[in-house]
């Protein structure tokens, strides 16, 4: 999805490696706690908050690069 909004292939953009010792075998999120718990919910879909990030990204790119690294 984030590879299709950039316009840029996922094999060419990403390596592929071995895993990392100690590694989950997978990472699920699930909202229903908070959603129950809570009240929470979500204001916008993944969809548009993917594309608000890259823009925001593309907008402050010169910047970020510009801060320290640690």
């Amino acid at each position: 999805m984030i590879c299709e909004a950039m316009e840029v292939r996922f094999d060419e953009v990403v390596d592929i490696v071995n895993e990392r010792p100690g590694k989950d075998s997978a990472y699920l999120l699930d909202s229903t706690r908070a959603r129950q718990t809570l009240g929470w919910t979500d204001r916008i879909s993944l969809e548009t908050g993917i594309a608000q990030t890259i823009s925001w990204v593309r907008e402050n790119l010169d910047n970020l690069k510009r801060q320290p690294q640690e």
